[in-house]
């Protein structure tokens, strides 16, 4: 990873289904991240945690229907409404 970088971490939550992970937070710490999803309801229900680093070849996507939230660092990121 390059050290200039701006890296932001996104924890992608699941909304009304739980098959599809559409609701996200936006941290500007792994450990800020990383406590918002461990504390996440659904993790109470086990539903696991997954980090993705911004060099990973998954996305989060790959967690739809896995009962996973997704913890990802990235540096770009649009989503338009």
């Amino acid at each position: 990873m390059e050290k200039n970088k701006n890296y932001f971490y996104m924890v992608w939550m699941s909304g009304d289904c739980q098959d599809e992970l559409h609701w996200f937070t936006v941290h500007a710490t792994r450990k800020d991240a990383m406590d918002t999803a461990r504390s996440n309801w659904q993790v109470q229900e086990g539903w696991k945690v997954k980090y993705l680093s911004a060099k990973s070849r998954e996305n989060h996507w790959d967690y739809w229907g896995k009962k996973t939230l997704v913890v990802h660092q990235t540096d770009d990121y649009y989503h338009g409404a």
